[in-house]
């Protein structure tokens, strides 16, 4: 690649041999001065953009590999297509030239003009979101980097502290102490030393990720400043995945369940194969569970807990979703169906039209059922033993994207809480 840069791709196929000056991203070769001239002055390239051979040899090098030839027939993929990534096989997402859109690609849907793509792409959108995704993201991972290094910082006075206190109390106390400072002294450096292993290590991974960001980001810079669209669009499609592998789920809490007896709290955490116990008297989490699947609603009876864990079928319920002997709990499709607690299925209500994302059920001491509409910001109340539903409560009761909801029998009160902020107790009547 590099001999192809320093020659004139013109002078070089007459085999006369000239220093490239300047290159042509269409053309795909370098031009001397004077073939710089008629390449400017002739109709069929006068529009092609050219660059100093000097900029373009800066590009990255994998960038300086993208390959603007067809790999099957081998013709230009200027003024040509792009076959976008397709939604029923997922393959594709490639350029193409006109003769492989016939012979190749004759099936494909989603097909646009090269040019229609690239135009414009170092201000797109796309090109921004990249490069303020990159920013912040190294910005993330220097704050990390210096929060990590404040806590061995910490550490080491900590040590210092301790130290000092155990030399003191030598002085105050007898010989015995003097072993009993040398056994201190050794856990105390161990776990200095342990504890700073761990983040050095993770202060390590994230300066190298910094590496990797600020290369990238000069990277960018070099793409926007000297490479084709082309190549900037191809190359953008790798960035894109790179940056997006660099992103982490968060974590929330999905449902709970009040123990009246024992006092403890049950929260359901969702995404996470964790279910915690919390006892309300100390305000401290006493347990958590590993169930080994997502878990959502959770419901509990004769000191066991009943949970929905999405794909696990009917071995769980939703928050506070049992009642006398049975089981109500939210299907997939958003209906509601009863069961015994052996999962015999006793009836099922479809409320298509009625309710959208349903997120939480509860039963009252009547054995009326609540279930919370997460999207279409609604409750409706399903009376006892029958099929029949109404609406209970609206948006314009102050539901917004509620979370869960709970039934608390001894007051005879409905608690709503919303995704965010706010949640409420409603007085039920009989």
């Amino acid at each position: 690649m590099s001999s192809k840069l320093a020659v004139c791709g013109v002078c070089d196929y007459q085999h006369i041999n000239k220093a490239s000056v300047v290159w042509c991203s269409e053309c795909d070769e370098g031009l001397c001065e004077g073939c710089k001239v008629h390449h400017a002055a002739s109709k069929g390239s006068r529009n092609h953009s050219i660059v100093l051979i000097y900029d373009y040899q800066n590009l990255p090098s994998n960038i300086l590999q993208i390959t603007q030839i067809c790999p099957i027939l081998g013709f230009s993929i200027y003024k040509s297509y792009y076959v976008s990534n397709q939604k029923l096989t997922k393959k594709h997402d490639t350029p193409c030239c006109r003769r492989c859109v016939v012979e190749t690609h004759n099936d494909c849907k989603e097909i646009d003009a090269l040019d229609d793509i690239i135009q414009n792409v170092k201000s797109s959108n796309a090109f921004l979101e990249i490069e303020q995704i990159m920013a912040e993201l190294s910005k993330n991972l220097q704050r990390i980097r210096i929060n990590r290094k404040e806590n061995i910082r910490n550490l080491e006075e900590n040590r210092t502290q301790i130290e000092k206190e155990v030399h003191q109390t030598r002085i105050l106390i007898n010989t015995h102490l003097d072993k009993l400072q040398e056994s201190l002294m050794k856990e105390l450096y161990a776990a200095e030393e342990t504890e700073s292993k761990k983040i050095n290590h993770l202060i390590s991974s994230i300066q190298k990720e910094e590496k990797d960001i600020a290369d990238c980001q000069t990277t960018l810079d070099k793409i926007k400043q000297h490479a084709s669209d082309l190549q900037t669009f191809l190359a953008l499609k790798h960035i894109q995945l790179d940056v997006t592998n660099n992103e982490r789920p968060g974590q929330r809490t999905s449902h709970i369940f009040f123990i009246e007896e024992s006092q403890k709290l049950v929260v359901t955490s969702g995404n996470v194969n964790c279910i915690r116990v919390i006892d309300m008297k100390n305000k401290k989490t006493e347990k958590s569970i590993n169930v080994g699947s997502q878990n959502y609603g959770i419901a509990h009876r004769d000191g066991k807990l009943f949970f929905n864990g999405y794909h696990g079928g009917l071995n769980v319920v939703s928050l506070d979703a049992m009642w006398s002997n049975n089981l109500y709990f939210i299907n997939k499709d958003n209906s509601v169906s009863c069961s015994n607690l052996q999962g015999t299925l006793k009836w099922k209500l479809e409320l298509k039209g009625f309710i959208e994302c349903a997120r939480g059920i509860t039963v009252d001491n009547h054995g009326r059922v609540y279930v919370s509409g997460y999207s279409s910001h609604n409750v409706i109340v399903i009376s006892l033993g029958e099929t029949k539903h109404r609406l209970l409560l609206s948006k314009t009761d102050g539901l917004h994207f509620q979370q869960s909801l709970s039934f608390d029998r001894t007051n005879n009160q409905l608690l709503i809480a919303n995704h965010r902020n706010d949640a409420f107790f409603y007085d039920v009547s009989k």
